[in-house]
C-alpha cells in the first residue's frame, strides 16, 4: 500500500470518528432538553437540615444580637449586619435600617425553630425560621443569612414565609460566591454551649410554646403523654393553666443529663418533684415527657 493510500485512509478514519462524536453530542443535548425542569436542576438535595446544636443555637444568637442592637438603637449596628444588596433593594438606610427587624424598640425575644442550609466551598446560606415574643404576643418570623467561610462573616435579610417555604423545598437556584466585608459586628461566633445551657434552651422553647403555641405544645408530647395523660388538646390547655406556678413562675431549680447513642434526654425538677423530661434526637427536634 502507497504512502497516500495509508494517509488518505487514515484521514478517513478520522472524519468517521468525528462525525460518530458529533452525532452523539446532538443526541444527547435532545435528550437533555426534553428532560423536566425540575429534573435538571435538582436543587433540593443539596438544601439541608441543620442538626448541630451548636450551630443552630449559634445562629439563633446572632439574630438575637440584631433585635437586641436595634431595642438599644444601634443603628450602626444594625446596618453593618444586614446585606446591603437587600437595603438598596428595599430602599433602605443607615437611619431606617431597624425598622425591617421591630417596629418599636422595646425587647423582643427571638426563638429559633428551623434552619436549613446551602453550602459550596466559599460560602454557606442558612435559611431561618424563628418565634419573637413582643407584647406579649408571638409573632413567626424568617431570614436568610449568608456566612463568609473564609473571614467567618455573615449578613442577615430578613425573608417572607413563602420565600422560607420555597428555600425549604429546595425551589431556589444556588447562590454563587459572596464575598462578605468583615467588620467590628458581623462575626459569626460559635459558642461553646454545654449541656446544662443546652438543657435550658430546649427547656425555654417548650414553656414559649406552652404559653403563646399551645398546639404545638401538645404536638411535642410524647405518644404515652398524649394517651393516658392529656387525650385531647383542651385536657393539655387546662392543665397548662392548672400549673402556670410550676412552669412560668418557679420554673425549674436543676436538670439532668442522660447521653444516649441516639438521644439526650433531659430531666428538669423543682423542689425533688419531676416537672418534664425533653428527649433531644437533632437539633431542635424533640420530645416531651409530662
Amino acid at each position: 500500500m502507497s504512502k497516500l493510500k495509508k494517509i488518505i485512509i487514515i484521514i478517513v478514519v478520522l472524519i468517521l470518528i468525528l462525525g460518530v462524536i458529533f452525532i452523539g453530542k446532538i443526541v444527547n443535548m435532545k435528550k437533555i432538553k426534553e428532560l423536566p425542569q425540575d429534573s435538571k436542576i435538582k436543587l433540593k438535595k443539596d438544601m439541608v437540615r441543620e442538626e448541630n446544636d451548636i450551630i443552630f443555637f449559634s445562629i439563633g444568637d446572632m439574630i438575637q444580637k440584631i433585635y437586641n442592637y436595634g431595642s438599644y438603637g444601634n443603628y450602626e449596628a444594625v446596618f453593618e449586619m444586614t446585606n446591603k444588596e437587600y437595603m438598596d433593594k428595599k430602599g433602605l438606610s443607615h437611619d431606617n435600617c431597624i425598622s425591617v427587624y421591630m417596629s418599636n424598640a422595646d425587647k423582643i425575644n427571638f426563638y429559633v425553630q428551623e434552619v436549613y442550609k446551602l453550602e459550596n466551598y466559599e460560602n454557606i446560606v442558612y435559611y431561618i425560621y424563628g418565634d419573637i415574643i413582643e407584647n406579649k404576643s408571638v409573632k413567626n418570623v424568617y431570614f436568610k443569612m449568608f456566612l463568609d467561610i473564609e473571614n467567618n462573616s455573615f449578613t442577615l435579610e430578613p425573608l417572607e414565609e413563602k420565600e422560607y417555604s420555597m428555600a425549604k423545598n429546595g425551589k431556589i437556584k444556588r447562590v454563587g460566591k459572596k464575598k462578605i466585608e468583615k467588620n467590628k459586628f458581623n462575626n459569626f461566633e460559635v459558642k461553646s454551649i454545654y449541656s446544662k445551657e443546652l438543657a435550658k434552651r430546649y427547656f425555654n422553647d417548650y414553656m414559649v410554646k406552652m404559653q403563646y403555641k399551645s398546639e404545638e405544645a401538645y404536638e411535642l408530647l410524647d405518644e404515652h403523654s398524649k394517651k393516658e395523660k392529656f387525650v385531647n388538646l383542651d385536657e393539655f390547655k387546662k392543665y397548662i393553666n392548672n400549673n402556670k406556678n410550676m412552669f412560668f413562675e418557679n420554673s425549674y431549680n436543676e436538670n439532668k443529663v442522660d447521653i444516649k447513642e441516639d438521644y439526650r434526654e433531659y430531666i428538669f425538677s423543682n423542689q425533688n418533684e419531676e416537672v418534664c423530661k425533653i428527649i433531644v434526637y437533632k437539633a431542635h427536634e424533640y420530645k416531651v415527657i409530662i
